[in-house]
Formats: C-alpha cells, sequence, structure tokens
C-alpha cells in the first residue's frame, strides 16, 4: 500500500521533517517505509545555490562547452563528481556517491526561480533522524529511504533510487535459493529499497503534485537499526555496466 503524505510546499526555514511526520497515519505501524523526496530536504535546509554566485576555472569551462551548460553548473557538477562518465547536450553524466545522476544530481524543478538543488549527499543523513523522530513519538521502528530521480542507459524518462536507507536491509539475495521450476538461483538480487523509491516516486511525481512523502506499507522487511545505504552498493569492477566507467 502506498500512502500519500501532502503537506503543500515547503519553504527554506520550515522543519521539514516534522511537517511530514505530523501528516503520517496515526496508526503508524512497525516495518512500514517512509519514502521521501530529497528536493523539499534541500530547500529546507538552504541546500541551494545560485549559478551567478560559481565562478568558473579552465576545465569547467571546456566541461560547460563540451556538453552545452552553464559554466557554473559546470563547475559544480566537477565539484560533486566522483566520477564524470560522459553527456549529450545540456546533461553531464556522472556518479554521486555511488549513484550515477546526471548533472550530478544539481537539479533547479522545486527550489525556486534561479535556483540550484544541491546534490543528496548535502542531505542523506536525515535518514536517521526520520527514523529516531518516528520512533520517539509513535514507538515503532520504520524504514526510512530518500528518493531522488535519476536515468537508466536507453530507457527514457526519469526513475527514482533510493540514494539514503536507515532501518532495514535493503537487498533480497535470492542466491541458493530455487524458481518455480526448482532450477537453483545463482545471482539474482533484489534491489528492495530502489523498487520501494520507484513506487513512491509514482505517487510523489516530478512536478507540482506536493507530495514530498509516500508511507509504503505491506511489504515485510528486515528491521536493522543502522544506516544501510552502503549494502544496495557494487564496487565499480563487479558492476555489469563497468565498461561505461573507463
Amino acid at each position: 500500500m502506498l500512502i500519500p503524505i501532502k503537506t503543500g510546499i515547503i519553504r527554506e526555514g520550515d522543519d521539514p521533517i516534522d511537517l511530514i511526520i505530523d501528516r503520517l497515519p496515526l496508526n503508524v505501524k512497525e516495518g512500514d517505509v517512509l519514502a521521501v523526496a530529497t528536493k523539499p530536504l534541500l530547500k529546507a535546509y538552504s541546500k541551494y545555490i545560485m549559478l551567478d554566485e560559481v565562478s568558473s576555472d579552465k576545465y569547467s569551462t571546456q566541461l560547460a562547452e563540451k556538453y552545452g551548460v552553464n559554466p557554473s553548473l559546470a563547475t559544480l557538477v566537477s565539484k560533486y563528481s566522483d566520477k564524470i562518465l560522459g553527456g549529450v547536450k545540456g546533461f553531464i553524466l556522472s556518479i554521486v556517491d555511488g549513484v550515477i545522476l546526471p548533472n550530478a544530481g544539481l537539479d533547479r524543478k522545486n527550489v525556486g526561480v534561479n535556483k540550484y538543488a544541491l546534490p543528496f549527499v548535502e542531505i542523506k543523513d536525515k535518514a536517521r533522524e526520520f527514523y529516531y523522530r518516528v520512533l520517539e513519538r509513535y514507538q515503532v521502528r520504520i524504514g526510512v529511504i530518500l528518493v531522488d530521480s535519476t536515468i537508466f542507459p536507453l530507457r527514457l524518462g526519469t526513475r527514482a533510487v533510493a540514494v539514503a536507507i536507515y532501518g532495514f536491509i535493503p537487498i533480497k539475495n535470492y542466491i541458493g535459493t530455487q524458481d518455480l521450476y526448482g532450477v537453483k538461483i545463482k545471482y539474482t538480487y533484489m534491489n528492495i529499497a530502489d523498487e520501494m523509491a520507484s513506487a513512491a516516486h509514482l505517487v510523489m511525481g516530478e512536478g507540482d503534485e506536493g507530495i514530498p512523502a509516500v508511507l509504503i506499507r505491506g511489504y515485510n522487511i528486515n528491521l536493522v537499526d543502522k544506516d544501510t545505504s552502503d549494502i544496495a552498493k557494487i564496487k565499480f569492477k563487479d558492476c555489469l555496466y563497468n565498461k561505461l566507467y573507463d
């Protein structure tokens, strides 16, 4: 079950955690998962920038010319990227904290006119804060994911990814189990956190929906009291797309 949490516009200086928790159903249950969009958090905590405040260097100017982006944007992409993979006109594809994102996750949607939200790494610690604030108020343990949108190879349009995960194991391991025909599964893992992020993204949307969070109910998660973001990552050398990173 997907339960939309509608708050209206979250403004700079607001406490977005309180605003969202205040609107949770009173019967929050142990094992629910709270999916929260990154953009409202970035806006509330003033994690955005005006491009005219950023100066560009020679490398960023060359990057901007190559991919047809603002030189100041290219400077920020360079600053926040662990690796730049390439791009097309208007977009630079990069890796930020183990997640492939266009323009390093810098985004001008839903933060205000002429403003760019900074990448999710600025607020990824808020997943833990959501977890403990819900625990304090409702005396139940839940999973928390922070949700950002990205793109996938050879697919048109955005999809969602869980960029921060707290409170549950995000991967289901099928290795050693059997399929419907009794064949032993050798390689398959399911990324539960990303699947939930995509489900929540359907409700959140990308425009003026005003739904910064979704409560996900009915999936049996394995609760743990810690940050589990790294469990959902894979090393470059083990990634099927690793040739794209050369």
